[in-house]
């Protein structure tokens, strides 16, 4: 449910509609009869199924909106590599396990499965607590239903995001900055480039939803970095 980035691409899901009996067929002069109306119930699932199709874009470029400007690590000591297992975020609500992702055949992001209510930790780059960026993404909705990301944007400088590693070890991280980017504008080296300290990259889908692409128009990318290991 996401559009690419390098490392996020178009994944394609196919959906299986089984139709039982529901009953007689009409008979009365006028009523629609049961194929018409199953075809109709299948425009409508499309429908429903296309409205909720989330993409994260490709990274490209330089970030098209900024709402507000990073604050100051407080702590910049690196952790031996550990693979992230859980994720909280108490301000928006969000306490979800987190598992590896790698890298599509077309180069490009993986993210957890559609219905997995799960996040996904890119596995090509730092651990949480490791000096870099950590990258975890997860989804905005799943079908017609709010996903685990779906309140990112809520996030306000210095709110805590805890990630529990394989290895037992807790790392807090503070927000710095909330960043919107277009999806031909996308900021790859601020997201993905090499940075001093430990820190943390959240991104999910953002901006208005395009029908005539299937994907979201923005991405949205949470800035934090540590501040307790």
């Amino acid at each position: 449910m996401f559009k690419k980035i390098r490392p996020i691409t178009k994944r394609k899901f196919a959906t299986k509609i089984v139709n039982k009996s529901v009953g007689s067929r009409w008979s009365a002069v006028g009523r629609p009869s049961l194929s018409i109306l199953r075809l109709f119930a299948v425009l409508i699932i499309a429908n429903v199924l296309l409205l909720s199709y989330c993409a994260l874009s490709t990274p490209r470029l330089k970030p098209a909106t900024t709402y507000y400007s990073p604050i100051k690590p407080t702590a910049a000591i690196g952790m031996p590599r550990s693979q992230p297992i859980r994720i909280v975020i108490p301000r928006i609500g969000v306490d979800t396990d987190v598992i590896p992702v790698g890298l599509l055949a077309d180069g490009s992001l993986a993210t957890p499965p559609v219905l997995s209510e799960v996040a996904g930790w890119y596995v090509g780059g730092p651990s949480p607590g490791e000096i870099g960026p950590s990258v975890i993404d997860a989804h905005l909705v799943t079908y017609a239903s709010k996903s685990v990301f779906w309140r990112l944007k809520e996030l306000l400088p210095e709110d805590k995001i805890i990630i529990t590693r394989a290895d037992g070890s807790i790392v807090t991280f503070a927000v710095e900055a909330l960043q919107e980017y277009s999806q031909d504008n996308f900021g790859t080296q601020e997201v993905y480039g090499a940075i001093d300290h430990p820190g943390l990259r959240l991104i999910t889908c953002g901006g208005s939803f395009d029908r005539s692409t299937g994907h979201y128009t923005k991405n949205t990318v949470i800035f934090a970095s540590i501040v307790k290991s």
